[in-house]
C-alpha cells in the first residue's frame, strides 16, 4: 500500500510525462498565442524576402526583430506550423 508522500510523486510524475509528451499541443500556436508579437502573414513575409536572398542582418533591422528570432523563423525552429 502506497503512503502518501508516494501517491504525490507518481502524480506528479505522471503530469511531468504528459506535459512533455502532449505539452506542445496544449499551447497555443502562433499568432494565436498570446504572447505573440508577429502574425503568420509576417513570417511569410520574412522567409519569403529570404528566399529572394535578403541576408538575416537586413531582416533584424527590417522588422525591428533579434538575430535568433529571425533565424528560429528561417530556418523553421519556430513557427513551423506555418
Amino acid at each position: 500500500m502506497c503512503n502518501r508522500s508516494e501517491k504525490g510523486e507518481v502524480r506528479w510524475f505522471l503530469f511531468y510525462v504528459f506535459y512533455f509528451l502532449f505539452g506542445l499541443c496544449w499551447t497555443a500556436k502562433g499568432e494565436r498565442n498570446r504572447f505573440a508579437r508577429l502574425t503568420d502573414e509576417l513570417v511569410l513575409k520574412i522567409r519569403k524576402l529570404h528566399m529572394e536572398g535578403i541576408k538575416q542582418c537586413e531582416l533584424k533591422r527590417m522588422f525591428n526583430l533579434t538575430s535568433s528570432t529571425v533565424s528560429y523563423i528561417v530556418r523553421k525552429i519556430t513557427w513551423r506550423h506555418i
